[in-house]
């Protein structure tokens, strides 16, 4: 019975870590996940209008025979569109929920970067203050919600660490001080 009043204790706090971990994973893919497939829609859905908006407008150029387009204006046009498409893409992928296979139609929509695995990752690296960098809340609930989560997370995790540390410490002591028992026990004394 003191055995499992010494650990419990540790164990307990650590239990508790991983539930706090589960809970702030769950919060963040709740409130990033939704966030994360609205923004690809309407991402996707500028890159393609633009896409639309070009191959309409140079339809139109080439159906109408009266009007002969020069070799410049037709420069002036698709540049213009290309300027418009290639600022459209670099926001899409800075804001890593698009990638050259939802561009290519080549997906079917399940690569989502908050998953619950990935929030997890997340919760994880605010609370080690690791900060990855590579998935991080786009929205203002979410942002509010890595704050708080990191302001009673980290200090938890510094106590998680440090009573670990304490108990490996006095384990390691009842270990030395058992060996040193036993060695007295078992060597001959010599007088």
């Amino acid at each position: 019975m003191t055995y499992a009043k010494r650990i419990l204790p540790h164990v307990g706090l650590v239990v508790l870590l991983f539930v706090y971990l589960l809970i702030g994973a769950t919060i963040f893919h709740a409130i990033e996940g939704p966030n994360e497939l609205i923004q690809r829609e309407q991402e996707l859905g500028t890159i393609f209008g633009l896409r639309n908006e070009f191959r309409e407008h140079m339809w139109n150029i080439t159906q109408d025979e009266d009007n002969k387009i020069s070799k410049e204006a037709f420069n002036l046009i698709n540049e213009e569109y290309f300027n418009r498409l290639a600022r459209a893409m670099f926001l899409s992928f800075r804001n890593q929920y698009i990638n050259e296979k939802h561009l290519l139609n080549e997906t079917n929509g399940d690569e989502l970067l908050w998953t619950f695995p990935n929030s997890i990752f997340f919760a994880t690296t605010v609370i080690t203050t690791i900060g990855y960098g590579n998935l991080v809340p786009t929205t203002t609930p979410g942002r509010v919600a890595c704050i708080i989560f990191a302001l009673f997370g980290i200090p938890l995790l510094l106590v998680t660490i440090a009573d670990i540390g304490k108990f490996l410490s006095e384990f390691l002591s009842f270990l030395y001080r058992s060996y040193r028992a036993f060695k007295r026990k078992v060597s001959p004394h010599t007088a």
